[in-house]
């Protein structure tokens, strides 16, 4: 496969720190979308129109993704990284999970890798991409 495509969540309020990883994440040779990240305005609630428009946005990049990153390293109580998850456990259980930071709840459990930090994450990346995607 020549350019898997992976999806990083996390919380909406690290996305600065997340893009620096999507950055290492691409540099691995992964296809990374996650434009949830790039998003400029923080405002909270979030105009109508605006949600639904990110919400599609997320769900056909999800749906697309090869591979899924969740980072639970700051805790949210907004639940949007969890949605996400759980969009892409839903067709197919067994597609590759690599969780970034402690496991929050028995969902989390399903993820097949589980790292502390970024850094043991881009080692299980760099390996994911030389013997599954390959």
């Amino acid at each position: 496969m020549d350019n898997p495509a992976v999806y990083i969540a996390g919380r909406f309020a690290s996305r600065v720190r997340l893009r620096a990883m999507r950055e290492r994440v691409r540099a691995l040779g992964f296809v990374c979308a996650s434009s949830w990240m790039d998003e400029q305005d923080g405002d909270y609630p979030v105009p109508r129109q605006r949600s639904l428009d990110g919400a599609h946005r997320d769900i056909a990049e999800i749906a697309v993704a090869d591979l899924f990153v969740l980072d639970t390293l700051d805790e949210s109580i907004t639940g949007g990284r969890e949605v996400e998850f759980g969009l892409y456990l839903s067709p197919l259980i067994d597609k590759p999970i690599v969780l970034i930071g402690p496991v929050r709840n028995i969902f989390h459990e399903l993820a097949q890798w589980r790292c502390r930090d970024w850094s043991d994450g881009l080692e299980v990346l760099t390996d994911l991409r030389a013997k599954l995607f390959a």
